[in-house]
């Protein structure tokens, strides 16, 4: 799927980014596109959720480097759509259904996901953590997220956009450095 992603602080001008994304979870492939003239590199990201490892491969240098993920990775890509959101403990989650719609260029229902989580602590009440997203899932791709919007705690509004999706199985060699390629983790 192409991906489009706009950040929309509070205090400062939007942000874009645009790339291709190929998922087979646990595994995503994320290719941003490059805009001329800008100083950036000619690179893919590969994420492994299972092995906990992200690789940010330089395709014009042939090298990469690996990078271990954490708990926060983990619920960016499921606030993302990439991987299905797997709770955690003390987490309660639920979707209302809001409406049938129509997003990007998809036949969708848009739910309001609420997710709650209750950080136990010693001697004061729990503290709880509300987190709300807007998701459109496509009926007739099985579901799949085709556009997200949620908040981050800087007040940020996040919009993602999927838009060119297909339900193909990608080959399994996209989701690995390419071979002859040199690992030079740690760096």
């Amino acid at each position: 799927a192409d991906f489009v992603s706009t950040l929309i602080p509070q205090a400062r001008e939007k942000s874009i980014f645009t790339g291709r994304i190929y998922t087979s979870p646990p595994r995503i492939r994320f290719e941003p596109y490059r805009q001329e003239g800008d100083g950036s590199y000619n690179e893919i990201h590969l994420y492994d959720f299972e092995r906990q490892l992200m690789r940010r491969v330089f395709l014009e240098d042939k090298i990469y480097f690996e990078v271990e993920l954490n708990e926060t990775s983990r619920l960016k890509a499921m606030q993302d759509g990439w991987i299905p959101w797997k709770d955690l403990p003390n987490t309660k989650r639920r979707k209302i259904r809001l409406k049938e719609d129509f997003a990007n260029d998809h036949p969708s229902v848009l739910q309001l996901l609420e997710r709650r989580i209750e950080i136990p602590r010693a001697k004061k009440p729990n503290f709880i953590f509300q987190e709300y997203s807007l998701f459109w899932e496509a009926t007739d791709l099985k579901g799949l997220p085709v556009r997200i919007i949620y908040l981050l705690s800087d007040r940020t509004t996040v919009i993602l956009d999927y838009k060119n999706v297909t339900l193909e199985d990608p080959d399994p060699s996209l989701f690995e450095p390419p071979k002859g390629f040199r690992n030079l983790s740690p760096f």
